[in-house]
């Protein structure tokens, strides 16, 4: 049997027609296309482990999953033929070989997620599949004052649903406002998040933009986390994982695979 070799997908996928990443019963999946595409490949069933869960309805500019495999072709070689097998609104647009004991989601230091507005009265014919529509003004300068209350080391129950024994501290290390246009982006950093709690966190920043919570209120609700108290997520369609931080990914140097 060839030696074993262990290749990094980079993964940008348009998450409409999803019902998440995860491997599911009679759903089609992020995860399971490219489990399926990968078996077509390499004449094998072959198990992919991403980084993260994005939720049903939500995008990946930057998602990074990792399969382990007998030796059959470079990177290179699979990221094109996955791109033949793949539906449209999956792209491979990174394939490099790493060490077996790569984990992309154990190893990465930091993830980045955005979120996008339409703020303007009437909807785009060309945004409504990856942004959220608000009709009424906001203010910006007040959602910026606010977004920099969510950094920080904090417990973070206020912004998850209910979720039994999970341990809800997270630190998030930027939380960023910024419009061009009409387009306003929500951009959040940090070492993980709960389920949820990036789009919970955008609700917050609109009502404050829109008057409805005042900064005293955020505050409140990081100093006294309660399930769920932070209100509703905002609508999935308007979330993208845009990037992965890892201590060295892309790799400077490639593991080398057997020849």
């Amino acid at each position: 049997m060839a030696d074993l070799c262990r290749i990094a997908l980079v993964l940008e996928y348009d998450g409409s027609l999803f019902a998440g990443w995860q491997v599911q019963p009679r759903a089609r999946t992020v995860q399971g296309e490219v489990q399926k595409a990968l078996e077509q490949v390499m004449g094998m069933p072959v198990k992919v482990y991403g980084a993260g869960r994005t939720d049903a309805g939500a995008h990946a500019l930057g998602q990074v999953a990792a399969f382990t495999a007998p030796y059959r072709y470079p990177p290179a070689v699979v990221q094109r033929a996955l791109n033949a097998r793949l539906s449209p609104d999956i792209r491979v647009v990174g394939a490099y070989t790493v060490p077996l004991d790569f984990d992309p989601r154990r190893h990465a230091l930091r993830r980045q997620y955005r979120y996008l507005v339409w703020n303007r009265r009437e909807p785009s014919p060309f945004w409504r599949r990856f942004s959220f529509h608000y009709p009424h003004p906001l203010d910006l300068p007040a959602m910026a004052r606010a977004a920099t209350l969510l950094e920080g080391t904090r417990d973070f129950a206020s912004f998850a649903a209910p979720a039994g024994r999970r341990r809800t501290v997270r630190t998030v290390s930027r939380v960023a406002v910024t419009a061009k246009g009409p387009l306003l982006a929500l951009t959040v950093e940090g070492d993980a998040f709960l389920p949820g709690q990036v789009r919970r966190m955008g609700g917050v920043l609109l009502a404050v933009g829109a008057g409805r919570l005042t900064l005293e209120g955020v505050q409140a609700l990081l100093d006294n986390p309660r399930p769920n108290s932070a209100g509703p997520a905002l609508p999935p369609h308007g979330l993208f994982l845009t990037r992965i931080h890892y201590p060295d990914f892309p790799p400077q140097e490639e593991t080398p695979c057997p020849r």
